[in-house]
């Protein structure tokens, strides 16, 4: 099994992030998935900021100014 294509990456990292616990970095995001299927780096950025844009994520600044994503329909819960 490939990495997925950029619209079903996109998808999948974004059930990703409504499975998840709290809000998520991009790293954690890509550490989410298996290594067979995990998508590169740069495709979870473009996903995470297009789901920002579009108002299914929101970004969760941290205090080390690092970013955390989580889908927009979810109270913030710190990690």
């Amino acid at each position: 099994m490939s990495a997925p294509s950029t619209p079903q990456a996109r998808e999948a990292i974004y059930a990703a992030l409504a499975e998840a616990e709290g809000p998520l970095t991009a790293v954690q995001i890509r550490m989410a998935f298996k290594k067979k299927v995990r998508p590169g780096i740069a495709t979870v950025y473009r996903a995470v900021n297009a789901g920002v844009r579009n108002g299914l994520l929101k970004e969760v600044p941290q205090g080390d100014g690092t970013m955390r994503f989580e889908p927009a329909d979810r109270g913030t819960c710190e990690p």
